[in-house]
């Protein structure tokens, strides 16, 4: 090959693995996770018709939120990886929409978790577990919002990544990270207290609801839990670094599905089995039940209309335990 033919080389080659690189692959999660998302919304309003109108409400209001959080992060690494690649002041800038992706998502996760607070508030019993828990919680998810302010505050003052990384920024982050893990915690457990309040049932098929539902409620604060708690030791453990940009860019999105989840889960808890053809065809054919399962599957009477609320389900069998007969099958839970 010519000297003509040789293809110039950029002179200066930069490893940002450590900072953009991190940034990329929490963003590529919370895509993934804003996809699926997606379908359990779409799956919940074609399913429960019946659920009341503050519910599906929340349930849009949180997708308005997650959406326009996912695009801030996909707006912040496209002018260093994209559009204006190479340059370093632009690769040592920090990137506004990301730095607003903070607050975005830690409105999210209050949502969330106001939410489960409410239900705790509704469904337990006893008048100090109802009140104090629910209070405590919700301060907690207060103070871990809050704390976004200030960060966003101090990113987009700044304005470079280095800046994000002082002593009092972590400080800041890791606050909102150890009350986020407090909260999820804490309402888990709750949750777990509040389906076991009324002891085991004795019949067997609502045992096995019994134990649906404790997988549910696990799963509706674990795994935030989890991946809020991630975050915190990689904040510890890398001070001067962004890992936690990886379990961190998802955690806002990981939220909204976990309560989409936990809405579409009411069918699975029931012991129903979701007949993926209906969203298929264009119309009910003549003398098909399908479409009235559907609808039934909604909040009814007892008041379904929230997350866990499968604990509503049992709560109910529970009172009606001893007078189970071949007509409380027929009832709606």
């Amino acid at each position: 090959m010519t000297a003509a033919e040789t293809p110039l080389e950029n002179p200066i080659i930069l490893d940002i693995t450590t900072s953009y690189g991190y940034m990329l692959i929490g963003t590529i999660f919370a895509c993934i996770l804003w996809g699926i998302s997606c379908m359990q919304c779409f799956l919940y309003f074609t399913t429960y018709f019946d659920d009341s109108g503050w519910l599906k409400a929340l349930v849009a209001a949180l997708w308005m939120i997650d959406t326009p959080n996912v695009a801030l992060m996909i707006a912040g690494l496209w002018p260093p990886l994209i559009s204006k690649w190479g340059s370093v002041e632009v690769l040592g800038a920090s990137p506004p929409d990301i730095d607003h992706h903070v607050w975005t998502s830690g409105l999210l996760a209050l949502g969330v978790q106001s939410f489960f607070a409410w239900r705790i508030y509704h469904l337990a019993a006893g008048r100090l577990f109802r009140i104090v828990i629910p209070i405590f919680a919700t301060i907690l998810s207060l103070f871990a919002f809050a704390s976004t302010i200030p960060f966003v505050a101090i990113a987009l003052d700044t304005g470079t990544l280095a800046g994000t990384q002082t002593h009092k920024i972590k400080a800041i982050e890791a606050s909102s990270r150890t009350c986020t893990v407090a909260a999820d915690i804490l309402i888990t457990v709750s949750l777990l207290r509040v389906l076991y309040q009324h002891g085991a049932p004795s019949f067997a098929s609502s045992r096995e609801m019994m134990h649906r539902l404790t997988l549910v409620t696990i799963n509706s604060g674990m795994w935030t839990a989890t991946l809020a708690f991630i975050s915190l030791i990689l904040l510890t453990c890398q001070p001067n670094g962004f890992g936690y940009c990886i379990v961190e860019f998802p955690l806002g999105s990981l939220y909204y599905t976990t309560l989409l989840s936990n809405l579409n889960a009411r069918r699975y808890i029931r012991g129903r089995k979701t007949d993926w053809n209906q969203y298929l065809s264009i119309s009910p054919s003549e003398g098909d039940t399908s479409s009235q399962n559907v609808r039934t599957a909604g909040t009814g009477p007892i008041v379904l209309s929230t997350l866990n609320s499968g604990v509503t389900s049992i709560t109910a069998a529970h009172e009606r335990i001893h007078t189970f007969t071949a007509k409380s099958n027929k009832e709606e839970l």
